[in-house]
């Protein structure tokens, strides 16, 4: 009876010590009940380390065997109750602090939470194993220390990963290799420095010591190199305040760029990058995209871009659905030294383009143009206008679909220039972006094939790493034989795309698959100056057009997820305007961002936590069963 009772009491002993141990230093801090309920944990736990001393020994009801089993249960609870003291010592020494400050209390809490969790991996093992081949005549003390020390290998898994996570939050210490890629400008920010035609100035605010100033020092070392017409000064605020007033630069880990010789006059454009490795990570990052941008819009003269409204176009303005906002674009072209103006009825657009325009946008109208804006775009182009218009089959995302878009003037117009524009989507039953995991993602075809054309010259030189994204894209017809303008091919679908004519997500028997025209370049043709024969046009009066058959490439959600887009964008606007020599391969090292809901970080979090020792526990059970049925095997 008493044996029984010994066997019986010693698991729940631990358990209530623990629990009581638990509630004392958490939940009854500073209460009057704090040291009884502290008392009675520690009575618990005395109890069970008796009774398992007890059953630890040999007697007339306990072969050796048995007693050498429990012996190991005696070690489990010894390391249980070492952690609960621990504990109670490390919640006595924190006091009211909210985490350990000093190095000896991250220590202790280190080692208490050690104890409890070694122990309670042990204890699992060694009961389960105990309870399998620990009782009698027939018991293998060695087969339970098997068992115990497969167990505490989880218990040491488990710990690893609480001591990963634990330095990554504490500390929050890495060694950062990408800033190295900071140092080397991009392709199209060499391109871009190389159009310099006169001296440059640029002004490095950092102390002579500061961690950030040799990446900084290394990027525009190499900027030098491709045009000697920069001159790069580093200097500091406090040793030179006059100069740093003069710049309107009140702290140190700014870059200035400067065209003017007093820099008290003329435009000055500021990087603010940061002075310290922690503030200036995210702005070394981008270090290359924020100075190719100063420099565009302090060395090439400002530009207007003008965007159609009133047809239903995609826009920067208001809530938007994702594949009808262009706030990328918008962002985009300000940072190519455009200044972004919008063309409506209200404003003019059926009398004539304001003559200060650079260039007109329509991207995605859902409605009719009205004849006399058509003719005015058209008066436009013949006077060496730039356009860019890219259409839609309809309005992805949206109720409202285009009416009428085939009676457009504007698709008419088009037509007179050699291209003609077919509204029936383009889809794929194999090549597609999986992006909702439903039918419609047949929609969202992709590409990579690309002509030879200056237009996506860099897109065809990465055309087996970039593709383009579309979703619900029609296609161009295209008439070469115009005498007056001429039409290239500049993005073609895959082959395996074919003309959903019944938009019901599926290849029918009257539908064709094959290659076709989803980009195109229209330029006005050009009569050679009189003269020498080797004389080229001036471009800066040519007519030129970019077509696309879907304006959802220019769309936020698709250029966030597709360099090729963004690559794209950057070489047609580049094109259209005469500007081609800004054009290039671009690199960027800011991180993606992985966006996750509070459920999913905590889904993550303990996925990481628990799923390499659950793992590790797993391959112990198969282990410990298959030799437990060989066991058995033996017996019999």
């Amino acid at each position: 009876m008493v044996e029984k009772i010994l066997k019986n009491a010693r698991i729940p002993l631990v358990v209530i010590g623990c629990a009581l141990v638990f509630m004392s230093v958490r939940y009854l801090g500073g209460n009057s009940f704090q040291n009884l309920t502290m008392i009675l944990g520690g009575v618990a736990f005395a109890a069970a380390l008796f009774f398992a001393l007890i059953l630890s020994r040999p007697s007339s009801k306990r072969n050796k065997g048995e007693a050498n089993s429990y012996k190991y249960a005696l070690v489990w609870k010894v390391l249980i109750t070492l952690g609960a003291g621990l504990a109670v010592l490390y919640y006595h020494l924190l006091g009211t602090e909210a985490e350990p400050q000093t190095a000896g209390l991250k220590i202790l809490l280190a080692l208490w939470l050690l104890f409890l969790i070694f122990g309670f991996f042990l204890g699992l093992g060694t009961e389960l194993a105990i309870k399998e081949f620990g009782f009698g005549a027939n018991a293998e003390p060695k087969r339970v220390k098997l068992a115990s020390l497969s167990w505490l290998l989880a218990g040491f898994s488990l710990a690893i990963v609480i001591a990963i996570n634990f330095i990554g939050v504490q500390f929050n210490t890495s060694v950062d290799w990408s800033y190295t890629k900071v140092t080397k400008p991009s392709e199209g920010t060499i391109n871009a420095v190389r159009t310099l035609d006169g001296p440059l100035n640029v002004y490095v605010y950092y102390p002579r010591r500061s961690e950030v100033l040799r990446y900084v020092k290394e990027y525009f070392t190499s900027v030098q190199q491709h045009n000697k017409s920069i001159n790069i000064i580093y200097t500091d605020k406090d040793l030179e305040p006059v100069l740093a007033e003069q710049l309107k630069v009140r702290d140190n880990g700014f870059v200035v760029l400067s065209k003017s010789e007093d820099p008290a006059k003329g435009d000055a454009k500021k990087i603010n990058i940061g002075l310290t490795i922690a503030s200036a990570r995210k702005n070394l990052a981008k270090l290359d995209e924020s100075f190719r941008s100063s420099f565009i819009a302090i060395s090439q003269k400002a530009k207007f871009a003008y965007f159609t409204v009133g047809h239903g176009e995609n826009t920067w303005q208001g809530e938007r659905d994702p594949l009808r906002s262009i706030n990328a674009i918008y962002d985009f072209l300000k940072s190519q030294n455009y200044r972004i103006e919008t063309l409506s009825i209200q404003n003019g657009s059926m009398e004539k383009v304001p003559d200060n325009a650079s260039l007109l946008v329509t991207l995605g109208p859902t409605s009719p143009f009205a004849p006399e804006e058509v003719k005015a775009i058209d008066h436009f182009l013949s006077s060496g206008g730039k356009y860019l218009v890219a259409l839609d089959v309809n309005a992805p995302g949206e109720a409202v679909n285009v009416k009428n878009l085939g009676e457009d003037p504007l698709l008419a117009m088009l037509s007179t220039k050699g291209i003609d524009f077919r509204s029936q989507v383009l889809s794929d039953e194999q090549q597609f972006a999986r992006a909702t995991g439903g039918k419609n993602d047949r929609w969202f075809i992709f590409s990579n094939v690309f002509t030879s054309h200056e237009a996506v010259r860099n897109l065809s030189r990465f055309d087996t790493q970039l593709a383009l994204l579309f979703y619900r894209s029609g296609y161009f017809d295209i008439n070469k034989n115009n005498p007056d303008w001429q039409v290239s091919e500049l993005i073609k679908s895959m082959a395996s795309n074919y003309v959903d004519t019944n938009e019901n997500f599926a290849f029918d028997p009257n539908e064709t698959k094959g290659t076709r025209i989803l980009g195109a370049a229209i330029e006005k043709k050009m009569i050679p100056p009189t003269g020498t024969k080797d004389s080229a046009p001036d471009i800066s009066n040519q007519g030129r057009i970019v077509a696309l058959s879907d304006a959802s490439v220019f769309a936020d959600v698709l250029l966030a997820n597709s360099r090729g887009n963004q690559l794209l964008a950057f070489e047609l606007f580049n094109w259209i305007s005469g500007t081609p020599e800004l054009s290039g391969a671009l690199e960027s090292e800011e991180d993606v961002k992985i966006i996750l809901k509070q459920n999913e970080q905590l889904a993550f979090y303990y996925g990481t936590l628990f799923i390499p020792p659950l793992l590790v526990f797993s391959i112990g059970v198969i282990v410990l069963n298959m030799r437990r049925n060989r066991h058995k095997r033996r017996i019999r």
